[in-house]
């Protein structure tokens, strides 16, 4: 009999623990199922609102019946750009403006005594996942620092700021006075066409503007918008809308025209000034030597600027790299002259050459007052005792022939100048 009450006094706990688990259970899951209708002591129209959008809502699905597509449109407008020539990119910073229809979040107003908007964290609500595919990083389209605003037809607006680090081939031939071609490829990761569509918000010269200030700093200017509708193949036979924007990149050379083509014009002056100096004048090195300083100089300049594996060297280096050969034959030709006018020769120069000197090139190339001081020298020489003929008899006759090589190299170079200004430079 005792053991009898014991079987029954045991089972009777069983029964009652059941019985307290399983009431538990079923209030929580209660609880659970109406926590969206219980009331907060503080709580607005708008937490009411968002309470009821989004107790149940799934972030991570497309919010829309699979058989519709939802449609992004896209637009931006640039704040700054930078340019990095080093490493190919350019780096666009600015607002970016996505808008779309999510059904999940669509209200009647008149329920929530007019309330026909409210702000939700980016992480709250389904967003398109777009990329900037020619990115040269791995950064995402948008950096999730803003709200959105959600609109009672169930309409997004969200306009985060965004930095675009973009791939660009250059072409940096004509540079300073370049411009480049650039583009912009916005596109869906994971989408395919059949459920996300992309559209460019508004017009984009009238969208895409550098809101910057007449005073502010600018290196360049972007101009030449144009907007490409495309779908890329990946895999698995799917389409992925895709986003372009070409754009074109003009560099403002206010500041290059002065550091780079008045040196230019120096050079060309200095280069040729060397050769009207008179033959025994040693300031004709000096000359040179100042002139392959500037070059050797602005070189290093171009060094800091410019990449050094480019497509295409520069053509104001090729024309600063040619004038410094240029200028080192210069130099090589002012100590032979210098050393033609200045050491006494023994020989004289050959009659037929003296004599056409003397006559029609001399006067020609405007060197009168050297001939006539040769032949008023020649005078002097032959009144001199015989001791001393030929001490410096032929000397200004190598005098003067050094001064007409002084001159025809002057027609020479400036010609040589006329040819690689219009070849680098125009």
């Amino acid at each position: 009999m005792n053991s009898s009450r014991k079987i029954f006094v045991l089972f009777l706990i069983i029964f009652v623990l059941f019985q307290l688990v399983f009431s538990r259970l079923t209030s929580s899951a209660a609880l659970r199922k109406n926590v969206g209708r219980v009331p907060l002591w503080n709580a607005t129209l708008v937490d009411k609102l968002k309470q009821d959008l989004l107790l149940n809502y799934d972030k991570f699905a497309r919010p829309t019946p699979h058989t519709n597509i939802t449609t992004v449109k896209f637009g931006m407008e640039i704040k700054n750009v930078e340019v990095n020539e080093f490493k190919s990119t350019v780096t666009i910073a600015g607002w970016t403006r996505l808008v779309w229809t999510d059904d999940k979040l669509k209200w009647q107003a008149e329920n929530y005594d007019g309330v026909d908007m409210f702000h939700v964290a980016p992480h709250e609500v389904w967003q398109p996942d777009l990329v900037v595919q020619n990115s040269a990083t791995t950064t995402a389209i948008a950096q999730e620092s803003t709200n959105l605003l959600v609109f009672k037809n169930g309409e997004i607006l969200w306009v985060p700021t965004t930095t675009f680090p973009v791939l660009c081939d250059f072409n940096l031939k004509m540079w300073p006075f370049d411009q480049h071609r650039c583009k912009l490829i916005i596109g869906s990761w994971a989408y395919n066409s059949d459920h996300v569509q992309l559209q460019y918000y508004g017009n984009a010269n009238n969208t895409i503007v550098n809101n910057r200030t007449p005073d502010e700093v600018l290196e360049w200017h972007i101009t030449d918008f144009e907007l490409l509708m495309n779908t890329r193949n990946f895999c698995c036979g799917n389409s992925y809308p895709t986003l372009v924007i070409n754009f074109t990149l003009k560099r403002i050379t206010t500041c290059y025209k002065s550091l780079i083509l008045s040196p230019l014009i120096v050079v060309i002056i200095l280069s040729l000034l060397s050769f009207w100096l008179p033959p025994k004048s040693e300031e004709k090195i000096l000359l040179n030597v100042i002139t392959t300083t500037i070059i050797v100089a602005l070189m290093l300049y171009f060094t800091l600027k410019l990449p050094a594996m480019g497509n295409d060297t520069p053509l104001i280096v090729k024309f600063y790299t040619s004038t410094l050969i240029i200028t080192t034959l210069s130099m090589i030709n002012a100590v032979l002259i210098i050393f033609l006018s200045t050491t006494p020769q023994k020989y004289p120069v050959p009659s037929m050459l003296r004599k056409f000197l003397n006559h029609h090139l001399g006067i020609y190339l405007g060197l009168s007052n050297y001939i006539n001081q040769d032949k008023s020298n020649l005078d002097n020489e032959r009144n001199k005792p015989p001791e001393n003929f030929y001490s410096g008899k032929y000397q200004d006759d190598w005098i003067l022939l050094a001064s007409v090589i002084n001159r025809i190299l002057f027609l020479i170079y400036t010609l040589i100048f006329i040819v690689l200004i219009s070849k680098y430079t125009l």
